[in-house]
């Protein structure tokens, strides 16, 4: 039997966490960063702080540490631009 396509549910909460899908599996891919966000807005604790770290356990023990076969989705860890400096061009004899 083959595997289906995994979706995070409830898909009206994560669905705006998917950032595409695998042009080679199909499977579905997550921003972390999106999900770690939707899961601390979630979380009834006093400090931003405590939902933050709570909610990246949760992620990490209960989303990404779930595998349910070859369509589980892929969670890809977003990067803030980073400006990189001019450097001045060196020409070679």
């Amino acid at each position: 039997m083959e595997d289906q396509i995994m979706y995070l549910s409830p898909r009206d909460t994560y669905d705006v966490a998917i950032m595409g899908e695998c042009i080679f599996s199909g499977r579905i891919i997550y921003s972390k960063n999106k999900i770690i966000e939707i899961l601390s807005e979630s979380m009834d604790l006093d400090s931003e702080t405590d939902r933050h770290e709570s909610a990246i356990e949760f992620f990490e023990y209960n989303v990404l540490g779930s595998y349910v076969g070859t369509g589980t989705p892929i969670y890809l860890t977003e990067h803030e631009e980073v400006e990189h400096e001019e450097h001045e061009e060196v020409e070679h004899d």
